[in-house]
């Protein structure tokens, strides 16, 4: 969430397009140096937990680490330490999704989310069938976990990614032609920033939001069964992969879960951050692992 250390007069102000368009570059910026952090402490797991040696390390001071932490989301190094522990994470471990209905007809609708998400499900066949008059929209943006590619189409949003350097856009341009071959590609970083600003900023006016945001999923029956299950898991909670496939009835299939989480095109909206393993290891992440340990612990903000 954004806008966590101000007075609720300047959060009203701050809710202003280009006054979060600002706060989504400083917080990427402030990424940079979070995602060092976390790689340091992951390097160092069996070693105490300090912030000297920590900011030595990172060459940087004390001061400016606190500052960083606190302006990117509202908590102190030694909160972080604690939320990027094993011990917190096994206290956030759920032992069912919140809502465990994702047997037979899991909700196309996720509230979850401010502004709710809807969901637009196609199987690999009927993606197939667009032609070119399908028009996707892709563009980069800056966000609280470095930079951003979002895709979407009058259909919904179709991917969400992200990554560190800016020189391998390219490589999620392609893998979106790959997955939408017939659509009518078309950058548009402008419409993509304004998109961004709704998925980021929770705190928004909801005069200024959508009433919902729309995903546009492809994927297998099973994939979207797994992936629609994600959307149970409550911000700040994680379950592990073996209570997603007990909640689809299908208690073997722990592996097949994993499989579809990775394969998921829709990062954070879809929150597969959210799934650890059983002993409260955080395993792998399609975006990097150091990235899930920033969005598990960024949730955590009081």
């Amino acid at each position: 969430m954004l806008l966590r250390n101000t007075s609720k007069q300047q959060s009203t102000h701050m809710t202003e397009p280009l006054k979060i368009k600002q706060q989504l570059f400083e917080q990427r910026s402030h990424y940079t140096l979070i995602r060092r952090a976390i790689l340091f402490l992951q390097a160092h797991q069996k070693q105490p937990k300090n912030l000297t040696s920590m900011a030595e390390s990172l060459e940087s001071s004390e001061e400016h680490l606190q500052h960083t932490f606190s302006a990117w989301a509202g908590f102190s190094v030694q909160d972080f330490f604690q939320f990027t522990s094993k011990q917190h994470a096994q206290a956030l471990l759920l032992t069912q999704p919140e809502n465990n209905s994702a047997t037979a007809e899991p909700p196309n609708t996720s509230p979850l989310h401010n502004p709710p998400i809807q969901w637009k499900e196609l199987s690999p066949s009927e993606c197939k069938k667009w032609g070119s008059a399908f028009n996707i929209s892709f563009g980069v943006s800056p966000s609280p976990f470095g930079l951003c590619f979002i895709a979407t189409s009058e259909k919904g949003i179709c991917s969400l990614a992200f990554f560190d350097d800016a020189l391998n856009e390219n490589t999620f341009e392609v893998e979106l032609k790959s997955l939408w071959p017939n659509a009518n590609v078309i950058k548009d970083n402008k419409a993509i920033e304004a998109l961004a600003l709704i998925i980021f900023d929770k705190q928004a006016d909801d005069k200024l939001l959508p009433c919902t945001l729309t995903l546009c999923v492809q994927g297998t029956a099973f994939q979207q069964q797994v992936w629609k299950a994600l959307m149970t898991i409550p911000e700040g909670k994680v379950v592990s992969y073996q209570t997603i496939a007990n909640a689809l009835n299908k208690p073997t299939a722990a592996r097949a879960v994993a499989s579809a989480i990775a394969n998921n095109n829709i990062g954070y909206l879809i929150p597969c951050h959210r799934v650890i393993s059983s002993n409260a290891t955080l395993n792998g992440y399609r975006w990097g692992a150091e990235r899930k340990a920033a969005m598990i612990a960024y949730e955590q903000q009081p």
